[in-house]
């Protein structure tokens, strides 16, 4: 397909091998890493493949503790952990289960959350909760909750990355707006009465963790 000239020129032109064409510093890696000269073809000529990632779904059971049943299921932002509300002894609390194990544990601290009601930071960190007529955050890792503000409601609650919660902190009126840092909380979103609205509930942050849906009533 190319002309005498360009196949000459093609055929003429210095081969440099693989190795030289890659960034010193990874020159060096695989020079020094005690593979065998296959896997070292395969490492170099990797900008030449194509690989297809393909996605499957997952399906598992979790078991419940003994006589309980359980609600408002969520997935962690990073994929690692599974929690839920749970009521089991006379209690409702957040359970928490690692993807990668087999069992659930309550979460202490989180005893008397209100079902329906909680929520994963961006960085799958703490979750945001409502017991006891306050909203609350708790780290996963074992810490006591921290309260952040005053809340009689649970309609829904969303945490972005700035560091701001949105949450309906009561079964009528709009939205609240409150720090992760906590302190008080400020209205919001605002009804519109020529809509007949009565209750913001169930805001949900999206993927920019500028615009956010939620529910209008």
């Amino acid at each position: 397909p190319y002309s005498r000239p360009a196949a000459k020129c093609l055929k003429n032109r210095r081969r440099v091998p693989i190795i030289q064409r890659l960034p010193r510093r990874l020159q060096h890696m695989v020079q020094s890493a005690p593979v065998s000269p296959c896997m070292n073809v395969c490492v170099l000529d990797a900008d030449r493949c194509h690989y297809r990632v393909q996605r499957r779904a997952a399906r598992f059971s979790v078991p419940l503790p003994e006589n309980a049943f359980a609600s408002s299921v969520r997935v962690s932002p990073d994929g690692r952990f599974l929690s839920f509300h749970a009521h089991s002894d006379g209690q409702n609390r957040i359970w928490l289960r690692p993807l990668d194990s087999l069992t659930a544990k309550p979460l202490p601290g989180t005893e008397g959350v209100q079902f329906w009601f909680h929520f994963w930071s961006p960085d799958s960190r703490f979750i945001g909760f409502m017991a006891g007529g306050k909203l609350k955050k708790i780290d996963i890792a074992g810490a006591p909750p921290q309260t952040l503000c005053d809340s009689s409601g649970s309609r829904g609650g969303t945490w972005n990355e700035d560091g701001v919660i949105l949450f309906a902190p009561l079964a009528g009126g709009p939205l609240y707006r409150v720090s992760d840092a906590g302190g008080a909380a400020t209205p919001f979103t605002t009804l519109d009465r020529s809509r007949m609205e009565n209750a913001h509930r169930w805001p949900q942050f999206l993927p920019d963790g500028k615009h956010f849906l939620y529910v209008a009533r």
